[in-house]
């Protein structure tokens, strides 16, 4: 829910065209293949990383293709896959409760737990900073480069 980015790029070209353009095209980004499929009406951007040792966090990517007039709008929405979300979503709810409990130490505490409720503020700070970069160079990298080659190709 909150690590999902969405996107709408215009082309002139036909919903079918596209669809068969990208069926079946692979991409790399950061020496990993992407495989783009198709269920039903919409085409899943996958990646494929069956033997990888190294822990990623990757994105399903949707593209969904509605015709307007002579343009075609390609909705792209990206989420993480579900065995990698677990992580993110665990140092969110602690550095939430985090900043909750110091924010109640320093309301209740009468002054006796100021300094406990800034080191909590500040750990919690420093992860949710972590986060946020690690984020950064990686899973929103791999969306911003899926929807630049989308934009190339359409």
């Amino acid at each position: 829910m909150i690590f999902n980015s969405s996107s709408t790029v215009k082309s002139t070209q036909s919903a079918d065209e596209l669809r068969k353009f990208f069926l079946g095209q692979h991409l790399s980004i950061h020496e990993l293949d992407f495989e783009i499929t198709q269920l039903g009406d919409v085409m899943h951007v996958v990646p494929n990383i069956a033997d990888s040792s190294h822990m990623y966090t990757l994105p399903v990517t949707q593209l969904n293709f509605s015709s307007a007039g002579n343009t075609t709008d390609i909705k792209i929405t990206s989420q993480p896959r579900r065995i990698d979300v677990g992580g993110p979503y665990l140092l969110m709810i602690f550095i939430v409760f985090a900043f909750i409990t110091a924010f109640l130490l320093l309301k209740l505490g009468g002054g006796n737990y100021n300094n406990t409720a800034y080191i909590m503020i500040g750990i919690a700070g420093i992860i949710l900073i972590t986060l946020y970069y690690r984020l950064y160079i990686g899973y929103y990298d791999y969306v911003r480069k899926i929807v630049n080659w989308v934009k190339e190709h359409a």
